[in-house]
Formats: C-alpha cells, structure tokens, sequence
C-alpha cells in the first residue's frame, strides 16, 4: 500500500483572502451553503485539488 500526504495551507482570516477569493465565499453564502459545505468548496477551488 502507498500513503500520500498532502500538506494544505488555507486563510486564517478574511484579511488574507484576495478580491476574488471573498467574492466567491460571498456567492457560496447567498446561496444558503452550511458552513462544512463552504469550507470544503473554497478548499478544492483555492487548493487545485480535483477529485477523482
């Protein structure tokens, strides 16, 4: 068996994040999106990570 690590380095606040990264986080929230759903979004956009 082979194991992966994937090391992910994500916002610690608002201020971090760069106009279109908060226009997408404003978008997910107009549209209801709990905040697990929000979070995992923003991470696969942000990160490149495609599932497969």
């Amino acid at each position: 068996m082979q194991t992966i690590s994937i090391d992910f380095t994500v916002p610690q606040g608002w201020h971090e994040l760069g106009d279109k990264q908060l226009r997408y986080v404003c978008r997910l929230l107009a549209q209801d999106y709990d905040a697990d759903e929000l979070r995992l979004l923003c991470l696969l956009r942000w990160s490149g990570t495609k599932v497969i």
